[in-house]
């Protein structure tokens, strides 16, 4: 697993890789907006082996 962060003006971007994935997608955005982030883009298809998903604060 590799982790970026960065500053870009005032926002800290991460971003990590991970082999695996250890959430459902549906557990993804429930969890994305437990803690107050929303999904801005994601590319989820269920025949797709990857996908990668973008959130933001709310």
């Amino acid at each position: 697993m590799r982790t970026w962060a960065r500053s870009l003006r005032r926002a800290l971007v991460r971003s990590e890789l991970l082999s695996c994935w250890p959430y459902r997608y549906e557990e993804l955005e429930v969890e994305l907006h437990r803690v107050g982030l929303r999904t801005e883009v994601s590319t989820f298809d269920l025949e797709a082996e990857n996908y990668m998903v973008v959130a933001s604060k709310v």
